[in-house]
């Protein structure tokens, strides 16, 4: 008998140290027992971050709606606690609430994921991020709200490097449909934001204008279908380009600062800086900085949409270029559309 007992004694000791030479035991047992953790190691936007008290503030691209119901990408600091996952953190700042209501009201958006919905759990495993939100998230008017809602949710998560992908549980159970009809009841992706005319289209290109908020204009990722009239199979940077001149309609809430007219006659990319060459009628703006440096800008988000490593680009007239407020004859990229 006393043998049994120094047998089970020596059997917790050995299980005790096992547990405490572990840094967290808790994630050593569900390793065991072979539990999901509550969410993966992911990164952040941009991993540098300014520190408050016990959190940190986080760079994160979050996508709210204006008042016409257009999604726009807002680069926000998040505060964010080690343990903490931030892309819930993220999904938390986009629910309806007073507060959060309040605070995107300053720059004219509004939080667009229902009222009282609450984040149940999420995982981000081989780039697949599996979110289960409460019933409260089926809580939307229409159809159009529907998709407005769950393109929102989808391109938040996919700014996150290691999420490419999305698929929604509601209170753990699979959804085929949302209660107007909107399919979720598969993986997600990016696809068709601010969609600029009749779904679906064969060929599409991703622009970016402005939204037609008076006070604090923002920049917008406008998804538009075009005609290839060449025996070309593919889209290139002339027809994004091509497509970006033209004037978007007055009833869209959109607006575009480049004067109608304008045509693209080449572009050349030369490591990380684009040349664009445009026609005689950009130089109108070069008596208002402002709208010219706008203009410009949407220019440069539109490029770097589709070349990830520009840093810059030159604007040719007439085989001159261009110059900056400050003389320079490269305009930088922001890294961020809009920033709060």
């Amino acid at each position: 008998m006393i043998l049994n007992i120094m047998k089970k004694t020596a059997l917790i000791i050995l299980v005790v140290l096992l547990l405490t030479a572990c840094s967290n035991p808790l994630t050593m047992l569900k390793g065991w027992l072979g539990t999901d953790e509550e969410e993966a190691s992911i990164d952040v936007i941009d991993t540098s971050g300014q520190q408050i008290g016990d959190s940190e503030l986080r760079d994160t691209i979050l996508y709210y709606k204006d008042e016409n119901g257009l999604l726009i990408p807002v680069m926000r600091k998040i505060p964010w606690t080690e343990g903490r996952g931030i892309a819930k953190e993220a999904m938390k700042a986009m629910v309806d609430t007073e507060e959060n209501r309040q605070d995107m009201l300053k720059v004219g958006l509004y939080p667009i994921i229902p009222s009282e919905t609450q984040v149940l759990g999420m995982t981000i495993r081989d780039g697949l991020c599996k979110l289960d939100l409460s019933r409260q998230f089926l809580n939307i008017k229409d159809k159009k709200e529907e998709e407005t809602i769950i393109q929102s949710v989808v391109y938040t998560l996919t700014e996150f490097p290691t999420v490419d992908r999305v698929q929604f549980f509601i209170e753990g159970e699979t959804v085929s449909n949302l209660p107007h009809g909107t399919f979720i009841g598969e993986t997600l992706k990016r696809e068709n934001i601010n969609f600029l005319g009749q779904k679906p289209a064969p060929d599409t290109v991703l622009v970016y204008y402005e939204n037609t908020d008076s006070m604090n204009p923002m920049f917008v990722p406008v998804t538009k279908p075009i005609e290839i009239v060449d025996d070309v199979s593919n889209t290139n940077i002339l027809d994004v380009l091509d497509s970006l001149m033209i004037v978007p309609p007055s009833e869209s809430g959109l607006q575009s600062r480049i004067p109608v007219n304008t045509k693209v006659i080449g572009v050349e990319i030369t490591d990380s800086i684009a040349e664009i060459y445009l026609t005689e009628e950009i130089l109108v703006l070069k008596g208002d900085e402002n709208l010219f440096e706008r203009a410009v800008q949407s220019i440069a988000f539109t490029m770097k949409e589709h070349y990830r490593n520009l840093t810059g680009i030159k604007i040719f007239v007439n085989g001159e270029s261009l110059k900056t407020a400050s003389g320079m004859d490269v305009f930088d990229i922001p890294s961020y559309p809009n920033q709060y």
